[in-house]
């Protein structure tokens, strides 16, 4: 079990980077939180961003499969929120499970697991 879920992350980040294993982390930007986590209806990402940077924000599922973007620009330096409310890029609703948030940004990938309850 262990040896699938350290394959699914490698998979999602594309470089083995994961933000609760390895403490080295490019200085341009932090995933600093979901909240709620775990959650029912809608949950809130925050990180923080030094310098310019172009920003990719992806939810994807337990089988690697990206189910929303969130984000996808250039952002200059300062803290951002982003609020997923469970629902696919199709608008769905999707159901109970371990998702896995995604942040790539300036070089680096940051991974945060997040749970929705219902």
């Amino acid at each position: 079990r262990d040896t699938i879920m350290k394959r699914t992350l490698d998979y999602l980040t594309g470089t083995g980077i994961i933000e609760d294993i390895f403490p080295q982390r490019p200085a341009d930007a932090s995933l600093v939180s979901a909240r709620p986590n775990p959650f029912n209806s809608a949950t809130t990402l925050e990180f923080q961003v030094t310098g310019q940077n172009r920003a990719l924000l992806e939810i994807f599922d337990l089988s690697g499969k990206r189910v929303s973007v969130l984000a996808d620009e250039e952002l200059s330096s300062g803290k951002y929120s982003f609020v997923w409310n469970a629902h696919n890029r199709g608008n769905f609703e999707l159901p109970s499970g371990i998702y896995f948030a995604c942040l790539k940004i300036g070089g680096g990938v940051f991974t945060k697991k997040i749970q929705l309850i219902k």
